[in-house]
């Protein structure tokens, strides 16, 4: 049994959800990491392929031509969009199922191997993907409130969108309360919002810090890519017509460095996933009491699972 074993259900101050995350990280950051790459690593190969022929149709618009330009800028964003989605499936059930085994085992995420791991992940990816389609009328609804306030004045969508953000703010909770209890997606939501209300202040607080942290941790992966970007931009070594030595080079360190950044940018999703399950658990601590809940369960499924006294007695034969 590990001895600094970290306790789910908790309350805690904001010192301490920030310190629990990176404990977590810590202690479990090889496991992790070996089962994220599985999903991350093809998929960022596929991501820096479309950003590069996003910036090449870009950079090349004017000998392409517009209509062609346009086709191939929305080809790639679709495609783009799609990656994305599925490396937010794989990494998002992957760290939930992390944080699921290693809750529930003594010896947290030691000896896990992937056969352990699959059927929380399966379960995790079905959760996320149904979480997703029922909060797509809520982002139309932000998205068409936004862009009404932009036409009609500037200063009134910028207050806008300082309402949205916080009425937003909430919404964190959905998922992780989703993901580790067995409600119904619109119980999930109603049951999130209720717990997001509740800790709206250390939700905003942890969420600004992490999304400052982790926002700086992706642009030191981005800044290789960015500066061969730069210089094909500035020398022209993006000619697809004039194709040289130096292109070819440049071309692919381009891609390298671009599969290096998504790799980083991916893997860093993490930090915001593991963040809000804790912030999760302090809220349903606090205002639920789900330690004392989930060890009332836990007693009386043991209970279920032994047969009593009287069921033993039922199940002696007499002797003769």
């Amino acid at each position: 049994m590990m001895n600094n074993k970290i306790p789910f259900y908790a309350e805690r101050s904001f010192g301490e959800k920030f310190n629990v995350v990176f404990s977590f990280l810590k202690q479990n950051w090889r496991y992790m990491l070996r089962y994220i790459l599985y999903g991350v690593l093809p998929l960022s190969l596929l991501a820096a392929l479309s950003v590069d022929n996003l910036m090449s149709s870009t950079m090349n618009a004017v000998g392409d031509g517009p209509v062609n330009t346009g086709l191939q800028l929305f080809g790639n964003y679709i495609f783009l969009s799609v990656v994305c989605v599925l490396v937010g499936l794989w990494v998002g059930s992957v760290v939930f199922a992390c944080m699921q085994l290693y809750n529930e085992r003594a010896n947290g995420l030691e000896d896990v191997t992937f056969a352990d791991l699959k059927p929380y992940a399966k379960r995790n990816a079905g959760r996320i993907f149904k979480c997703g389609l029922a909060g797509i009328p809520v982002a139309f609804a932000v998205i068409a409130i936004l862009v009404g306030c932009a036409m009609v004045d500037v200063t009134f969508y910028i207050v806008a969108f300082i309402v949205v953000l916080a009425l937003c703010t909430p919404l964190l909770m959905v998922l992780p309360t989703y993901i580790f209890e067995d409600i119904s997606v619109w119980k999930a939501y109603a049951r999130g919002l209720r717990l997001g209300w509740k800790t709206w202040a250390g939700i905003f607080a942890l969420g600004f810090v992490l999304t400052f942290i982790s926002n700086a941790l992706s642009f030191v992966f981005a800044i290789p890519w960015y500066v061969v970007f730069l210089i094909k931009a500035v020398f022209g070594y993006s000619d697809p017509y004039n194709p040289n030595i130096i292109n070819i080079i440049v071309d692919l360190l381009q891609y390298v460095f671009g599969v290096i950044m998504w790799i980083g940018q991916f893997t860093l999703s993490t930090i915001f996933l593991v963040s809000i399950s804790y912030l999760y658990s302090h809220a349903a601590e606090k205002l639920d009491d789900m330690s004392v809940a989930k060890g009332i369960d836990d007693f009386e499924g043991m209970a279920d699972s032994n047969p009593d006294d009287d069921d033993l007695f039922k199940q002696s034969e007499p002797l003769v």
